[in-house]
C-alpha cells in the first residue's frame, strides 16, 4: 500500500484533539503505508546504493539512518529510512512503493531481496506518555534504552515486533513494525492506552516539527541542496554565508526550522541521522 493522502484515515473525529493528545500525553497512528524490503547478503549495500547515494557503510548494527533518492537530475523523489540488522543485512522502508518494487528488481546472487509489506503493520506511538503505555505489555526497560534513530527486537504481548524510535512527529515515542495477522488485536490493546490519530494530525505535528513529507514538498521539482538536506543525498554541504537559502522550497522549509517549536526534533538538529 502506497502512501496517497485521499485514501489514509484523515482523523478520528478531531484532528487538533489528536494532536493536542500526541504533545500532552500519547496518540497512536497507522502507517500501514509503509512499504518495506529486506536485503540480505554481501550485495545488498550496493542495491541501496541503488536508490540513495547517501553512505551508509558507516552505520552500526541496530542504527537507523535516513537517505534521499533523487531522480537523474537531482530532484528529488523520495525519502527512505535504512535499518542495518547485521554486517550484510538491512530493510529499506519507503511510503513510495516504487522504491520497494526497485529494490526487489536489483536483487542479485550476492544479494536477496524480499518484499515484506503485504506481511508487516506499522503503528507509531507518539507523545511523551508513550513509554507509559507499552507499561506491561513489553519490558519498558529495552524501550527506554532506545536512543533517536535506533532499533531493537522486542515482544509486545508476546508478539516478535521491531521498534524503532524516530518520531515523525517531533514527538518522543516508537514505531511498532509488527505481523500484520497480530496487528488488529495489539491495535485494539493499544487504542485502550493511546488516543487514536489520524493522518491530520500528523500532518500538523511533523509541519511543527519541521519535517518534510515526500508526497507534499517534493511534489514540485526540488534538489537536496535546495532543500538543505544535502547530507541525506550524499552530497558535501557548502559552507554557506548568512543568507536566505536560494529556492522558494529552501526559504520556506528554514522558516519552519527557525520559527518552529524548539522543543522538537528538525533537520537542523545534530541528533538527526
Amino acid at each position: 500500500m502506497a502512501f496517497d493522502a485521499n485514501t489514509v484515515r484523515r482523523d478520528y473525529g478531531d484532528p487538533e484533539l489528536e494532536a493536542y493528545a500526541c504533545r500532552t500525553d500519547c496518540a497512536l497512528f497507522d502507517y500501514a503505508f509503509i512499504g518495506r524490503a529486506r536485503l540480505d547478503g554481501p550485495g545488498a549495500l550496493d542495491a541501496i546504493g541503488e536508490l540513495t547515494r547517501r553512505p551508509l557503510a558507516g552505520s552500526l548494527p541496530g542504527r537507523i539512518r535516513y537517505a534521499l533518492r533523487e531522480d537523474s537530475n537531482g530532484h528529488v523523489l523520495s525519502d527512505l529510512t535504512v535499518w542495518r540488522h547485521g554486517e550484510a543485512s538491512y530493510e529499506v522502508m519507503s511510503g513510495r512503493s516504487e522504491d520497494i518494487s526497485d529494490l526487489v528488481l536489483t536483487a542479485r546472487p550476492d544479494c536477496d531481496v524480499e518484499d515484506l509489506s503485504a506481511r508487516t503493520s506499522i503503528f507509531a506511538l507518539q507523545g511523551p506518555g508513550s513509554l507509559q503505555a507499552l507499561a506491561g505489555l513489553a519490558d519498558v526497560g529495552a524501550l527506554s534504552k532506545l536512543g533517536y534513530f535506533t532499533f531493537a527486537p522486542i515482544k509486545i504481548c508476546d508478539v516478535d515486533c521491531v521498534v524503532g524510535r524516530l518520531g515523525f512527529t517531533g514527538e518522543p515515542g516508537f514505531e511498532i513494525l509488527m505481523p500484520r495477522p497480530a496487528a488488529t488485536e495489539l491495535r485494539e490493546l493499544l487504542a485502550r492506552r493511546a488516543r487514536p490519530a489520524g493522518f491530520a494530525a500528523a500532518d500538523i505535528l511533523r509541519i511543527e516539527a519541521g519535517f518534510v513529507l515526500f508526497a507534499n514538498e517534493f511534489r514540485l521539482p526540488v534538489t537536496a541542496r535546495e532543500a538543505c538536506l544535502e547530507r541525506f543525498a550524499g552530497l558535501r554541504s557548502r559552507r554557506r554565508r548568512r543568507r536566505s537559502p536560494s529556492s522558494a522550497f529552501g526559504r520556506t522549509l528554514a522558516k519552519s526550522l527557525l520559527c518552529g517549536n524548539r522543543r522538537h526534533a528538525s533537520f537542523a538538529q545534530p541528533g538527526r541521522e
